[in-house]
């Protein structure tokens, strides 16, 4: 059965995997260029992964891409007015985040 969690085959102190956890979680591009992405979405519950661990993918049987399909929210509707500058101030709230370091 296909592991269902990230394994961690190293100490968190260990130097490659800060380097490991820096790669997936974030990175800087200089020492002063905090770079990242924020990516918002709205109207998905969550993924049906079909039986499969959401660690399997670009698998065969997934044709070679992520397994499982989204789950979306059927309540969720952005068509009301005050839906839409709710999620108009979200998106310009988001862009003026700051990274920190």
């Amino acid at each position: 059965e296909p592991s269902r969690e990230a394994p961690q085959i190293l100490p968190d102190s260990n130097p490659v995997w800060e380097a490991v956890v820096d790669t997936r979680d974030g990175w800087m591009e200089g020492e002063t260029e905090p770079r990242g992405e924020l990516w918002m979405v709205w109207g998905v519950k969550g993924n049906d992964y079909m039986g499969r661990s959401k660690f399997e993918f670009q698998s065969p049987e997934c044709n070679d891409g992520p397994c499982g399909e989204a789950v979306f929210d059927s309540s969720f509707d952005p068509s009301p007015p005050k839906m839409q500058k709710y999620l108009l101030e979200v998106c310009r709230k988001a862009a003026r985040i700051e990274a920190t370091t």
